[in-house]
């Protein structure tokens, strides 16, 4: 059976001016959509009914704000995905708490294979197909969800990239990455199906309920097992095994609630309207009614990658590992903190709980061994400066096992964010505190008059008054000296020798070199103090860009290749990149780099903050992300980080746990001294809302997310890089500034955000 055909793009039309029979008709496709996408992506204990009908009561209520016809699949997918990752964050804690009791396993009747089993007699690939996708990442099942819809031609790959907010190139690369992690999972279900299994197999825990960690584990035992891997089959290409499969049909009762909506006054969607459908009587379940939120904005044909401006440059390569999916992942394990309830830790960090509140001094200790080193020269204006005073209002961090309050906010006063004449364009944008200063790091900086381009700048600021707007006009984030910025970030000897063997000056080609005209760029990411050491930490991600199209550093967000660790000395005006000691080496495309900490797909630079003298540093995020535990004392030394699971901490970074919802280019967490909380500030993935949660300590507990507000744009495609800059915090924190970046002019603006209890 195949779905009904989509409403043609005159309907789509009329049902947005308000024609209630081209609604009814819209409402009727779309439920067909809906349903498949969430269904073929939803876990076994999620409700796919109940969440397909949150859905539809959601499209209803912002269907007049959605821009265009063309943009209306993207945005409805997008409101399906988010409505799924609320079902699993809510199922998280269920799951949580059934981990206490003995021999409870969910039950799989509700997931994709036994929906589908129940449906058709599958071929055995068919079925192994549908039963290796419990295997998969969160991500990769939303995501094949999506692209099942396109191979069945009830998506455009355009749609589909819009929905997760990334480019087509870029969508195009997550499938392959998904495609090969499907086919590893067919083969840990084709091992797991044979009679006779060897026993190294069955020894390896998790093999009896699907998940990434045991797919992991399975694979690599498959790898190096000759009596697991007898001679090969060729894998049928799963595209046509997926046309075989026949799509899920709505339950009878979801089609007569989706045509109750259409009751309603067309002209008058909105809250009031889905207020009468859900009274007693309406046939709607009753209970909590969705908080007024307007879903519109999600996913309109957009990219995270930037507008051309004269050059302005595309976004992050962490940015666009993109998705329309928030998972927060709170996790009951997350309450049994080791460290206490109500353990106190004095904070050190560049994002300051409250203005003017400087770290207390750490013990000092030997310099990290650094692999390249950029000395700022004299023209760039003073490299001293001013180490903290101390306070005496310091404030104190509480951790806590128990989900904080949920405080309201409102978002006002937008205003640019003012730069230096010679700046153009600048991406990112995040910040902290050192002694008296702001100082801001940022990604691609296009420059004017005369044109120049650089992958990371910085500047710095003692106006620390944001009420009247951020001016950023200096040179480098050592001083405050007005002046054209310039490259931070230094290339090692190696990155500069790969450089100029593949410049396209050698007279190189594609075909003979597949890396000619490469080059790298470092991306800063968070920033935190470390004044105890007179240096900024800045979390940076490295790529490669420039080379022809199909080649491996090719497209505008090249290909990223790890993150590592810089280092400024705030007063010698050195630039160093820390080299990572004790850990797994990573390779790059001019061979082994030292410098990096972690490998591309798996690096820690969404956000940092410093407590009690660690580093809470969060990474390897798809809709959340995981958070490392590292004192600032070994920051270098691989085999000191922690990584948060469900019972504490592991050295295995595959065992942790993803705990807070991620932002498009990352976000910002830091201890908030007004609401006693910690909070994490951000922009989900192809929306323009700025939202927030609280928690207990760095790994949460954390709170549901809240919409604050949608930030103004100038055109179509979302903003980005939404980040906090609590040195700039007023009313003891109920006030802070952020800062987001607009891809249509490739300008950032400044905003206020204004907490209430």
């Amino acid at each position: 059976m195949s779905s009904p055909p989509f409403p043609a793009g005159p309907v789509v039309a009329a049902a947005l001016d308000g024609d209630p029979d081209a609604v009814e008709a819209l409402l009727a496709g779309s439920l067909h959509l809906v349903y498949n996408v969430v269904g073929r992506a939803a876990e076994s204990d999620l409700d796919v009914d109940d969440i397909v009908q949150e859905t539809m009561l959601r499209v209803v209520r912002g269907l007049s704000d959605v821009r265009s016809p063309d943009s209306y699949r993207s945005w409805l997918v997008g409101i399906a995905m988010r409505q799924l990752a609320d079902a699993r964050r809510s199922a998280g804690i269920a799951r949580g708490a059934r981990a206490e009791l003995p021999g409870d396993a969910p039950a799989s009747d509700g997931d994709l294979a036994a929906l589908l089993e129940l449906r058709a007699s599958l071929t055995q690939e068919q079925r192994q197909l549908t039963q290796a996708v419990r295997w998969l990442d969160e991500p990769y099942r939303d995501l094949l969800a999506h692209w099942w819809l396109e191979v069945e031609g009830q998506l455009t790959r355009k749609e589909v990239a819009a929905s997760f907010g990334i480019s087509q190139a870029h969508l195009a690369v997550r499938i392959q990455r998904m495609k090969r992690q499907l086919d590893t999972a067919r083969s840990v279900v084709r091992a797991l199906s044979r009679t006779r299994q060897c026993a190294g197999l069955e020894a390896i825990p998790g093999t009896d309920r699907p998940s990434p960690l045991g797919r992991k584990r399975i694979a690599r035992h498959l790898a190096g097992c000759t009596a697991c891997v007898p001679p090969r089959r060729r894998l049928v290409a799963p595209e046509r095994l997926l046309l075989g499969i026949p799509v899920l049909v709505p339950p009878p009762q979801l089609e007569s609630h989706a045509r109750m909506l259409t009751q309603a006054d067309p002209t008058a969607w909105g809250h009031h309207a889905l207020d009468r459908l859900a009274e007693p009587g309406s046939g709607l379940p009753q209970g909590d009614a969705p908080a007024p939120h307007n879903d519109a904005g999600i996913g309109h044909g957009g990219t995270l990658g930037r507008a051309a401006r004269g050059g302005t440059a595309p976004a992050k390569s962490a940015a666009a590992v993109g998705a329309a999916v928030l998972t927060a992942g709170l996790l009951i394990g997350v309450t049994q903190l080791d460290d206490g309830p109500g353990r106190k830790e004095t904070p050190s960090t560049g994002t300051a709980p409250r203005a003017g509140t400087p770290a207390p001094s750490l013990s000092p200790s030997p310099s990290p061994s650094p692999s390249a080193t950029h000395r700022r020269s004299s023209a760039s204006g003073p490299a001293a400066v001013p180490s903290p005073r101390p306070s005496a209002d310091d404030t104190v961090p509480r951790f806590s096992g128990s989900v904080p309050r949920l405080p309201g906010a409102t978002i006002g006063d937008p205003r640019p964010l003012v730069q230096h004449d010679s700046v153009d364009g600048r991406d990112n944008g995040q910040s902290a505190r050192y002694g008296d200063r702001s100082v801001w790091l940022f990604d691609d900086t296009t420059l004017r008059d005369p044109f120049g381009f650089v992958s990371n700048s910085g500047a710095a600021t003692t106006d620390l008054d944001a009420s009247d707007g951020i001016s950023l006009r200096s040179a480098t984030p050592f001083s405050t000296v007005p002046g054209r910025p310039t490259e931070l970030i230094p290339r090692t000897g190696a990155e500069t020798a790969f450089e100029r063997a593949h410049d396209r000056a050698t007279g190189c080609t594609s075909e003979e070199d597949p890396y000619c005209g490469a080059t790298f760029a470092f991306w800063p990411g968070p920033v935190v103090a470390d004044e105890a050491r007179d240096r900024l930490l800045v979390f940076y991600g490295k790529l490669c860009r420039g080379g022809d199209e199909g080649t491996p550093c090719s497209g505008t967000l090249g290909k990223g290749l790890g993150t590592g660790i810089a280092s400024l000395n705030m007063r010698s005006g050195e630039v160093t990149r820390l080299t990572a000691e004790h850990g797994p080496s990573v390779g790059s495309v001019e061979g082994t780099d030292p410098t990096m900490f972690f490998p591309d797909g798996q690096g820690y630079s969404s956000a940092v903050t410093v407590v009690g003298g660690h580093a809470y540093v969060y990474g390897d995020c798809d809709y959340a992300c995981r958070v490392a535990r590292v004192p600032l004392t070994s920051l270098t030394d691989r085999a000191a980080w922690r990584f948060r699971t469900e019972a504490g901490w592991s050295a295995d970074p595959e065992a942790g746990v993803r705990v807070v919802a991620a932002g498009s280019a990352g976000q910002t967490v830091f201890w908030n001294e007004a609401l006693g909380t910690f909070v994490n500030v951000f922009m989900p993935y192809g929306t323009s809302d700025v939202k927030f949660q609280v928690g207990g300590s760095p790994y949460g507990p954390w709170s549901e997310e809240r919409t604050a507000g949608t930030v103004p744009t100038q055109g179509a495609d979302p903003a980005y890089a939404l980040f906090a800059h609590p040195e700039y915090a007023r009313d003891g924190g109920m006030t802070q500034y952020l800062s987001y970046y607009d891809p249509k002019d490739g300008d950032q603006s400044t905003l206020r955000l204004r907490f209430s209890k």
